[in-house]
């Protein structure tokens, strides 16, 4: 078992900077705001250790769309419907607004498998 878990799932997180400005100068320090959050946990129907998710990679595309990239032999709502037990590759995609699966692409996620 791993130091701090044996099993991982993904969550998402937006975070903006902050700082106080008088006459456009800066004056305070720096501050982090959390502006939303989103939790994609793993479907687990057995009493087994969820399967981890792994994450390949982030991108930004355009203004409102966030690309998560990665692997899981999970299921769930941001990982694409799963054939069989083995790891797949996932795509799922958001939107920067607030973290909700993206609704302007023909599809939220998609399961490429292997």
């Amino acid at each position: 078992q791993l130091k701090y878990g044996s099993s991982f799932d993904m969550t998402v997180r937006k975070l903006s900077v902050e700082q106080e400005e008088f006459l456009g100068v800066p004056t305070g320090s720096l501050n982090l705001v959390q502006e939303w959050i989103q939790e994609f946990p793993i479907n687990n129907g057995s009493n087994d250790a969820p399967p981890r998710v792994y994450v390949g990679g982030v991108l930004i595309k355009g203004e409102n769309t966030l690309i998560v990239a990665g692997s899981t032999r999970g299921m769930g709502r941001g990982y694409g419907n799963a054939e069989g037990s083995d790891e797949d590759g996932f795509l799922t995609l958001l939107n920067l607004q607030d973290g909700e699966l993206s609704s302007s692409a023909g599809t939220s996620n998609m399961r490429i498998g292997t």
